[in-house]
Protein backbone atom coordinates (compact mmCIF):
# COMPACT_ATOMS: atom_id res chain seq x y z
CA UNK A 1 0.00 0.00 0.00
CA UNK A 2 2.67 2.26 0.86
CA UNK A 3 4.82 1.87 -2.87
CA UNK A 4 1.03 2.31 -4.87
CA UNK A 5 0.49 5.57 -2.48
CA UNK A 6 3.52 7.02 -3.28
CA UNK A 7 3.40 6.26 -6.99
CA UNK A 8 0.31 8.05 -6.93
CA UNK A 9 1.67 11.10 -5.49
CA UNK A 10 4.49 11.22 -8.04
CA UNK A 11 1.18 10.74 -10.84
CA UNK A 12 -0.32 13.66 -8.96
CA UNK A 13 2.86 16.28 -9.48
CA UNK A 14 3.38 15.04 -12.49
CA UNK A 15 -0.40 16.35 -13.65
CA UNK A 16 -0.07 19.22 -11.89
CA UNK A 17 2.77 20.23 -14.07
CA UNK A 18 1.20 19.12 -17.03
CA UNK A 19 -1.92 21.01 -16.38
CA UNK A 20 -0.12 24.39 -15.19
CA UNK A 21 1.96 24.28 -18.69
CA UNK A 22 -0.64 23.26 -20.97
CA UNK A 23 -1.56 25.87 -22.83
CA UNK A 24 0.56 28.28 -21.28
CA UNK A 25 3.38 27.37 -23.22
CA UNK A 26 4.32 26.02 -27.09
CA UNK A 27 4.89 22.25 -26.91
CA UNK A 28 7.86 20.76 -28.60
CA UNK A 29 6.03 17.99 -30.13
CA UNK A 30 2.80 16.76 -31.11
CA UNK A 31 3.11 12.86 -30.25
CA UNK A 32 0.91 12.37 -26.99
CA UNK A 33 2.30 8.83 -26.71
CA UNK A 34 5.62 10.75 -26.28
CA UNK A 35 4.54 12.86 -23.24
CA UNK A 36 3.16 9.82 -21.79
CA UNK A 37 6.50 8.05 -22.20
CA UNK A 38 8.39 11.27 -20.37
CA UNK A 39 5.76 11.53 -18.20
CA UNK A 40 6.28 7.39 -16.78
CA UNK A 41 9.55 7.95 -16.77
CA UNK A 42 9.86 11.15 -14.40
CA UNK A 43 7.07 9.59 -11.79
CA UNK A 44 9.83 6.10 -11.79
CA UNK A 45 12.53 8.22 -11.36
CA UNK A 46 11.05 10.94 -8.54
CA UNK A 47 9.67 7.82 -7.12
CA UNK A 48 12.88 6.36 -6.95
CA UNK A 49 14.78 9.39 -5.57
CA UNK A 50 12.10 9.89 -2.69
CA UNK A 51 12.35 6.19 -1.86
CA UNK A 52 16.01 7.46 -0.58
CA UNK A 53 14.25 9.57 2.40
CA UNK A 54 17.19 12.66 1.98
CA UNK A 55 15.26 15.70 1.61
CA UNK A 56 18.13 17.82 -0.14
CA UNK A 57 18.51 15.52 -2.69
CA UNK A 58 14.80 15.49 -3.11
CA UNK A 59 14.58 19.02 -3.20
CA UNK A 60 17.47 19.59 -5.55
CA UNK A 61 17.11 16.52 -7.80
CA UNK A 62 13.21 17.68 -8.26
CA UNK A 63 14.68 20.74 -9.75
CA UNK A 64 16.51 19.66 -11.72
CA UNK A 65 13.99 16.59 -13.25
CA UNK A 66 11.20 19.52 -14.15
CA UNK A 67 13.21 21.46 -14.99
CA UNK A 68 15.34 19.38 -17.89
CA UNK A 69 11.37 17.59 -18.59
CA UNK A 70 10.45 21.04 -18.89
CA UNK A 71 12.81 22.49 -21.02
CA UNK A 72 12.21 19.25 -23.54
CA UNK A 73 8.49 19.46 -23.65
CA UNK A 74 8.11 23.09 -23.74
CA UNK A 75 9.62 25.98 -25.98
CA UNK A 76 9.84 29.72 -25.36
CA UNK A 77 12.50 31.94 -24.86
CA UNK A 78 15.25 31.57 -22.04
CA UNK A 79 13.93 34.53 -19.70
CA UNK A 80 10.30 33.16 -20.14
CA UNK A 81 11.17 29.61 -19.38
CA UNK A 82 12.88 31.09 -16.00
CA UNK A 83 10.03 33.09 -15.00
CA UNK A 84 7.71 30.44 -15.51
CA UNK A 85 9.37 27.73 -14.16
CA UNK A 86 10.40 29.73 -10.91
CA UNK A 87 6.78 30.55 -10.33
CA UNK A 88 5.60 26.99 -10.74
CA UNK A 89 8.41 25.48 -8.74
CA UNK A 90 8.16 28.73 -5.80
CA UNK A 91 4.28 27.44 -5.40
CA UNK A 92 4.82 23.41 -5.74
CA UNK A 93 7.34 23.80 -2.92
CA UNK A 94 6.25 26.73 -1.35
CA UNK A 95 3.19 25.41 -0.69
CA UNK A 96 4.44 22.16 1.36
CA UNK A 97 6.47 24.26 3.56
CA UNK A 98 3.69 26.68 4.08
CA UNK A 99 1.44 23.66 5.45
CA UNK A 100 3.93 21.98 7.50
CA UNK A 101 4.39 25.58 9.11
CA UNK A 102 0.69 25.77 9.41
CA UNK A 103 0.52 22.19 10.96
CA UNK A 104 3.28 22.67 13.49
CA UNK A 105 0.94 26.03 14.36
CA UNK A 106 -1.80 24.31 15.44
CA UNK A 107 -0.61 20.74 16.42
CA UNK A 108 1.76 22.80 18.90
CA UNK A 109 5.45 21.66 19.55
CA UNK A 110 4.61 18.10 19.75
CA UNK A 111 3.92 18.28 16.35
CA UNK A 112 6.41 15.26 14.08
CA UNK A 113 6.10 14.26 10.69
CA UNK A 114 7.52 10.87 11.83
CA UNK A 115 5.01 10.59 14.44
CA UNK A 116 2.00 11.00 12.65
CA UNK A 117 0.09 7.35 11.71
CA UNK A 118 0.18 6.33 7.94
CA UNK A 119 -3.46 7.80 7.27
CA UNK A 120 -2.91 11.15 8.83
CA UNK A 121 0.14 11.86 6.77
CA UNK A 122 -1.23 10.80 3.37
CA UNK A 123 -4.31 13.07 3.85
CA UNK A 124 -2.01 15.79 4.65
CA UNK A 125 -0.15 14.93 1.60
CA UNK A 126 -3.40 15.21 -0.27
CA UNK A 127 -4.36 18.76 1.50
CA UNK A 128 -0.99 19.51 0.17
CA UNK A 129 -1.31 18.74 -3.39
CA UNK A 130 -5.09 19.71 -3.42
CA UNK A 131 -4.24 23.34 -1.99
CA UNK A 132 -0.78 23.29 -4.86
CA UNK A 133 -3.03 22.57 -7.65
CA UNK A 134 -5.70 24.76 -7.11
CA UNK A 135 -2.89 28.14 -6.58
CA UNK A 136 -1.21 26.92 -10.00
CA UNK A 137 -4.76 26.74 -11.85
CA UNK A 138 -5.46 30.60 -10.36
CA UNK A 139 -1.83 31.69 -11.07
CA UNK A 140 -2.09 30.44 -14.86
CA UNK A 141 -5.60 31.77 -15.31
CA UNK A 142 -4.07 35.08 -14.17
CA UNK A 143 -1.09 35.09 -16.02
CA UNK A 144 -2.76 34.12 -19.38
CA UNK A 145 -5.89 36.07 -18.64
CA UNK A 146 -5.60 38.17 -21.53
CA UNK A 147 -5.71 34.91 -23.47
CA UNK A 148 -8.57 32.83 -21.78
CA UNK A 149 -9.80 35.56 -20.10
CA UNK A 150 -11.78 34.18 -16.62
CA UNK A 151 -14.25 36.16 -14.91
CA UNK A 152 -14.00 35.87 -11.27
CA UNK A 153 -18.04 34.09 -11.07
CA UNK A 154 -16.61 31.22 -12.66
CA UNK A 155 -13.16 30.93 -11.12
CA UNK A 156 -15.43 30.81 -7.81
CA UNK A 157 -17.90 28.31 -8.94
CA UNK A 158 -14.69 26.15 -10.27
CA UNK A 159 -13.77 26.27 -6.60
CA UNK A 160 -16.69 24.94 -4.88
CA UNK A 161 -15.39 21.05 -5.56
CA UNK A 162 -11.64 22.32 -4.05
CA UNK A 163 -13.22 23.50 -0.98
CA UNK A 164 -15.69 20.71 0.00
CA UNK A 165 -12.34 18.48 -1.10
CA UNK A 166 -10.50 20.65 1.72
CA UNK A 167 -13.25 20.64 4.10
CA UNK A 168 -13.28 16.57 4.19
CA UNK A 169 -9.83 16.08 4.38
CA UNK A 170 -9.38 18.21 7.27
CA UNK A 171 -12.16 16.60 8.75
CA UNK A 172 -10.70 13.29 8.71
CA UNK A 173 -7.36 14.61 9.50
CA UNK A 174 -8.86 15.96 12.88
CA UNK A 175 -11.20 13.79 13.86
CA UNK A 176 -11.37 9.95 15.53
CA UNK A 177 -11.32 8.01 12.34
CA UNK A 178 -7.56 8.34 12.72
CA UNK A 179 -7.55 5.69 15.42
CA UNK A 180 -10.29 3.74 14.80
CA UNK A 181 -10.31 3.11 10.77
CA UNK A 182 -7.83 0.21 10.04
CA UNK A 183 -7.04 -2.75 7.70
CA UNK A 184 -9.38 -2.68 4.79
CA UNK A 185 -11.74 0.31 5.73
CA UNK A 186 -8.24 2.27 6.03
CA UNK A 187 -7.25 0.93 2.21
CA UNK A 188 -11.04 1.91 1.05
CA UNK A 189 -10.22 5.46 2.79
CA UNK A 190 -6.99 6.00 1.26
CA UNK A 191 -8.25 4.76 -2.19
CA UNK A 192 -10.97 7.28 -1.62
CA UNK A 193 -9.21 10.15 -1.38
CA UNK A 194 -6.98 9.57 -4.04
CA UNK A 195 -9.94 9.01 -6.10
CA UNK A 196 -11.20 12.55 -4.82
CA UNK A 197 -8.18 14.18 -5.14
CA UNK A 198 -7.87 13.05 -9.02
CA UNK A 199 -11.79 14.10 -9.53
CA UNK A 200 -10.77 17.59 -8.36
CA UNK A 201 -7.56 17.39 -11.51
CA UNK A 202 -10.59 16.34 -13.70
CA UNK A 203 -13.00 18.91 -13.19
CA UNK A 204 -10.40 21.47 -14.10
CA UNK A 205 -9.31 19.59 -16.67
CA UNK A 206 -13.25 20.20 -18.04
CA UNK A 207 -12.64 23.70 -17.37
CA UNK A 208 -9.56 24.23 -18.98
CA UNK A 209 -11.52 22.90 -21.53
CA UNK A 210 -14.62 24.84 -21.56
CA UNK A 211 -11.88 28.08 -21.52
CA UNK A 212 -10.02 26.99 -24.58
CA UNK A 213 -13.24 26.40 -26.34
CA UNK A 214 -14.15 29.76 -25.07
CA UNK A 215 -11.05 31.64 -26.54
CA UNK A 216 -11.77 29.84 -29.40
CA UNK A 217 -15.44 31.15 -29.88
CA UNK A 218 -14.31 34.31 -29.41
CA UNK A 219 -11.29 34.54 -32.15
CA UNK A 220 -13.74 33.03 -34.79
CA UNK A 221 -15.76 35.98 -33.48
CA UNK A 222 -13.21 38.12 -34.03
CA UNK A 223 -12.36 36.35 -37.56
CA UNK A 224 -15.90 37.07 -38.29
CA UNK A 225 -16.33 40.59 -37.57
CA UNK A 226 -12.81 41.39 -39.06
CA UNK A 227 -13.80 39.79 -42.33
CA UNK A 228 -16.67 41.73 -42.09
CA UNK A 229 -15.02 44.73 -41.76
CA UNK A 230 -12.47 44.09 -43.80
CA UNK A 231 -14.97 43.17 -46.90
CA UNK A 232 -16.94 46.60 -46.28
CA UNK A 233 -13.07 48.63 -46.30
CA UNK A 234 -12.64 46.48 -49.52
CA UNK A 235 -15.80 47.01 -50.78
CA UNK A 236 -15.91 51.04 -50.75
CA UNK A 237 -12.52 50.97 -51.79
CA UNK A 238 -13.12 49.23 -55.34
CA UNK A 239 -16.31 51.53 -55.30
CA UNK A 240 -13.92 54.12 -54.97
CA UNK A 241 -11.60 53.22 -57.58
CA UNK A 242 -14.19 52.35 -60.53
CA UNK A 243 -15.71 55.86 -59.77
CA UNK A 244 -12.05 57.39 -60.19
CA UNK A 245 -11.40 54.78 -63.44
CA UNK A 246 -14.43 56.40 -64.46
CA UNK A 247 -14.18 59.97 -63.81
CA UNK A 248 -10.28 59.94 -65.87
CA UNK A 249 -12.07 58.43 -68.45
CA UNK A 250 -14.51 61.69 -68.14
CA UNK A 251 -12.07 63.93 -67.47
CA UNK A 252 -10.44 64.24 -71.11
CA UNK A 253 -14.16 64.88 -72.72
CA UNK A 254 -14.42 67.95 -69.43
CA UNK A 255 -10.97 69.43 -70.00
CA UNK A 256 -11.95 69.76 -73.54
CA UNK A 257 -15.35 70.96 -72.94
CA UNK A 258 -13.63 73.51 -71.07
CA UNK A 259 -11.26 74.84 -73.06
CA UNK A 260 -13.97 74.90 -76.26
CA UNK A 261 -16.28 77.10 -73.97
CA UNK A 262 -13.24 79.45 -72.80
CA UNK A 263 -12.29 79.79 -76.58
CA UNK A 264 -16.08 81.27 -76.71
CA UNK A 265 -15.62 83.04 -73.89
CA UNK A 266 -18.72 81.18 -71.93
CA UNK A 267 -17.49 81.71 -68.32
CA UNK A 268 -21.09 80.23 -66.74
CA UNK A 269 -21.30 77.26 -68.76
CA UNK A 270 -17.66 77.02 -67.64
CA UNK A 271 -18.20 77.14 -64.10
CA UNK A 272 -21.20 75.04 -64.32
CA UNK A 273 -18.97 72.09 -65.47
CA UNK A 274 -16.34 72.45 -62.59
CA UNK A 275 -18.93 72.49 -60.23
CA UNK A 276 -20.20 69.24 -61.31
CA UNK A 277 -16.57 68.07 -61.45
CA UNK A 278 -16.23 69.01 -57.97
CA UNK A 279 -19.48 67.31 -56.96
CA UNK A 280 -18.41 63.80 -58.76
CA UNK A 281 -15.18 64.37 -56.67
CA UNK A 282 -16.62 64.64 -53.49
CA UNK A 283 -19.10 61.95 -53.96
CA UNK A 284 -16.33 59.20 -54.69
CA UNK A 285 -14.00 60.96 -52.25
CA UNK A 286 -13.11 58.54 -48.97
CA UNK A 287 -11.85 59.10 -45.78
CA UNK A 288 -8.95 57.81 -44.49
CA UNK A 289 -8.02 57.91 -40.92
CA UNK A 290 -5.75 55.37 -40.35
CA UNK A 291 -3.48 52.44 -41.64
CA UNK A 292 -5.02 49.97 -38.86
CA UNK A 293 -8.25 48.63 -41.40
CA UNK A 294 -10.36 47.48 -38.64
CA UNK A 295 -9.95 51.44 -36.81
CA UNK A 296 -10.17 52.76 -40.43
CA UNK A 297 -13.33 50.86 -41.16
CA UNK A 298 -15.28 51.44 -38.03
CA UNK A 299 -14.56 55.50 -38.10
CA UNK A 300 -15.78 55.39 -41.94
CA UNK A 301 -19.27 53.58 -40.63
CA UNK A 302 -19.62 55.89 -37.49
CA UNK A 303 -19.21 58.88 -39.58
CA UNK A 304 -21.68 57.68 -42.65
CA UNK A 305 -24.13 57.34 -39.82
CA UNK A 306 -22.93 60.09 -38.05
CA UNK A 307 -23.49 62.36 -41.40
CA UNK A 308 -27.16 60.57 -41.60
CA UNK A 309 -28.15 61.96 -38.43
CA UNK A 310 -26.91 65.33 -38.82
CA UNK A 311 -24.31 65.17 -36.51
CA UNK A 312 -21.45 67.44 -36.98
CA UNK A 313 -18.13 64.22 -36.79
CA UNK A 314 -14.41 64.54 -36.29
CA UNK A 315 -12.08 62.15 -36.23
CA UNK A 316 -8.01 62.62 -35.94
CA UNK A 317 -5.74 59.55 -35.91
CA UNK A 318 -2.01 59.77 -35.10
CA UNK A 319 -0.37 58.82 -38.44
CA UNK A 320 2.10 55.95 -37.01
CA UNK A 321 0.28 55.35 -34.02
CA UNK A 322 0.64 51.61 -32.40
CA UNK A 323 -1.83 49.73 -32.08
CA UNK A 324 -0.51 46.02 -32.67
CA UNK A 325 -1.11 45.60 -29.62
CA UNK A 326 -4.81 45.59 -29.27
CA UNK A 327 -6.84 42.77 -30.85
CA UNK A 328 -9.19 43.52 -33.69
CA UNK A 329 -11.84 42.31 -31.47
CA UNK A 330 -11.34 44.28 -28.24
CA UNK A 331 -10.66 47.59 -30.77
CA UNK A 332 -14.18 46.87 -32.24
CA UNK A 333 -15.84 46.79 -28.62
CA UNK A 334 -14.23 49.64 -27.44
CA UNK A 335 -14.14 51.79 -29.80
CA UNK A 336 -17.58 50.81 -31.67
CA UNK A 337 -19.55 50.80 -28.32
CA UNK A 338 -17.80 54.67 -27.34
CA UNK A 339 -18.95 56.24 -30.80
CA UNK A 340 -22.17 54.01 -30.32
CA UNK A 341 -23.13 55.45 -27.25
CA UNK A 342 -22.00 59.31 -28.70
CA UNK A 343 -23.72 58.81 -31.53
CA UNK A 344 -26.68 58.04 -29.73
CA UNK A 345 -26.89 60.45 -27.08
CA UNK A 346 -25.78 63.43 -29.58
CA UNK A 347 -29.02 62.25 -31.83
CA UNK A 348 -31.43 63.61 -29.46
CA UNK A 349 -29.91 67.17 -29.44
CA UNK A 350 -29.56 70.03 -32.47
CA UNK A 351 -26.18 70.70 -33.96
CA UNK A 352 -24.36 68.25 -31.98
CA UNK A 353 -21.10 67.20 -32.45
CA UNK A 354 -18.53 63.53 -32.01
CA UNK A 355 -14.91 64.98 -31.98
CA UNK A 356 -12.77 61.35 -31.66
CA UNK A 357 -8.86 61.75 -31.08
CA UNK A 358 -6.35 58.95 -30.87
CA UNK A 359 -2.90 59.98 -30.26
CA UNK A 360 0.27 59.41 -28.41
CA UNK A 361 1.11 60.94 -25.36
CA UNK A 362 4.45 61.31 -23.21
CA UNK A 363 6.93 60.47 -25.59
CA UNK A 364 4.98 57.64 -26.95
CA UNK A 365 4.87 55.80 -23.56
CA UNK A 366 1.09 56.25 -23.44
CA UNK A 367 -1.72 55.65 -26.11
CA UNK A 368 -4.94 58.00 -25.40
CA UNK A 369 -8.12 57.48 -27.03
CA UNK A 370 -10.43 60.43 -26.17
CA UNK A 371 -14.50 60.36 -27.70
CA UNK A 372 -16.02 63.62 -26.59
CA UNK A 373 -19.59 64.47 -27.98
CA UNK A 374 -22.44 66.94 -27.04
CA UNK A 375 -25.42 65.29 -25.76
CA UNK A 376 -29.02 66.95 -23.65
CA UNK A 377 -27.19 67.04 -19.80
CA UNK A 378 -29.37 64.01 -18.85
CA UNK A 379 -27.14 61.31 -16.74
CA UNK A 380 -28.20 58.15 -15.17
CA UNK A 381 -25.99 56.63 -13.15
CA UNK A 382 -26.15 52.99 -10.73
CA UNK A 383 -23.80 53.75 -7.85
CA UNK A 384 -20.88 54.78 -9.55
CA UNK A 385 -21.71 53.01 -12.92
CA UNK A 386 -22.89 55.12 -16.32
CA UNK A 387 -26.61 53.75 -17.37
CA UNK A 388 -27.51 54.05 -21.02
CA UNK A 389 -30.65 56.74 -21.76
CA UNK A 390 -31.87 53.96 -24.33
CA UNK A 391 -35.39 52.44 -23.75
CA UNK A 392 -34.48 49.40 -23.58
CA UNK A 393 -33.99 48.92 -19.22
CA UNK A 394 -31.88 45.12 -20.19
CA UNK A 395 -29.21 47.15 -22.11
CA UNK A 396 -28.15 49.91 -19.36
CA UNK A 397 -24.90 50.06 -19.34
CA UNK A 398 -23.96 46.51 -20.96
CA UNK A 399 -21.51 48.83 -23.80
CA UNK A 400 -19.32 50.66 -21.35
CA UNK A 401 -19.41 47.36 -19.27
CA UNK A 402 -17.72 45.47 -22.12
CA UNK A 403 -15.29 48.67 -22.89
CA UNK A 404 -13.98 48.62 -19.12
CA UNK A 405 -13.68 44.57 -19.10
CA UNK A 406 -11.75 45.13 -22.13
CA UNK A 407 -9.63 48.00 -21.09
CA UNK A 408 -8.72 46.11 -18.16
CA UNK A 409 -7.58 43.38 -19.85
CA UNK A 410 -4.25 45.59 -21.25
CA UNK A 411 -4.49 46.65 -17.73
CA UNK A 412 -5.74 50.59 -19.34
CA UNK A 413 -7.24 53.68 -17.48
CA UNK A 414 -10.94 53.85 -18.17
CA UNK A 415 -12.38 57.33 -17.60
CA UNK A 416 -15.37 59.51 -17.98
CA UNK A 417 -16.08 63.06 -17.86
CA UNK A 418 -19.25 64.97 -17.48
CA UNK A 419 -19.35 68.71 -18.20
CA UNK A 420 -22.64 70.72 -18.19
CA UNK A 421 -23.64 69.14 -21.71
CA UNK A 422 -19.76 67.32 -22.82
CA UNK A 423 -19.76 64.15 -22.07
CA UNK A 424 -16.11 62.93 -22.32
CA UNK A 425 -14.76 58.97 -22.83
CA UNK A 426 -10.91 58.33 -22.24
CA UNK A 427 -9.06 55.62 -22.84
CA UNK A 428 -5.02 55.67 -21.58
CA UNK A 429 -2.89 52.65 -22.75
CA UNK A 430 0.59 52.04 -21.77
CA UNK A 431 2.99 51.00 -24.40
CA UNK A 432 6.07 49.88 -23.72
Amino acid sequence: MEVFLNIMTCIFEVTIFELFFRGLLRRRYSSPIFYIAIYIGVVSLIYGINSLGNSKLNLIANILIYYAVYSLLYEEELKERVFYFTVFFTTFAGVEILCEFVLSLILGEGYSWENQSHLARFIVICLEKLITFVTLFIIKKKLNKQKYGIKNEILLYSLVLPIATFGIYSALLYSGLMVEVSGINEGILLVGCILLLFANAIIFFLYEYIFRLNYENQALEMLTLKTDLEKKYYDRMDKVNLEQSNYMHDLKFMLRTIGNLAVQDQNEEITSVIQNMKIRIGEMEEEFFCKNKVLNTILCEKKKEAIDNKINYQAYVEPGIPLDFIQDIDIIIIMGNIIDNAIEATKKIDYGYIDINVFATQKGHFLMIRVENKFDGIVKKKGDDFCSTKQEPDKHGIGLKNVADCVNKYGGILQIDVNDNIFTVSVIFTVL
